[in-house]
């Protein structure tokens, strides 16, 4: 069963996110960032909001990111 996790607008404010160690989900960054890391995630679903800087995947098996913008003005 997959699970979703969801980072509402006003719960990160700029800074950097790190997704890590994830399995079997949805996860939903719905406010902007610094950056955002991402490792060891398995069979996920990744959809992030714009990011001031890059956002980068390592151990990445099985799972796809959607990057809705690539740079907050």
């Amino acid at each position: 069963m997959m699970q979703v996790c969801i980072k509402e607008p006003g719960q990160i404010n700029g800074q950097m996110f790190i997704i890590e160690d994830c399995e079997d989900c949805d996860i939903y960054v719905c406010d902007y960032t610094a950056q955002v890391q991402i490792d060891f995630c398995k069979n996920c679903r990744i959809f992030v909001g714009p990011s001031e800087s890059s956002v980068s995947a390592q151990e990445f098996c099985r799972s796809t990111r959607h990057q809705f913008s690539s740079h907050v003005t």
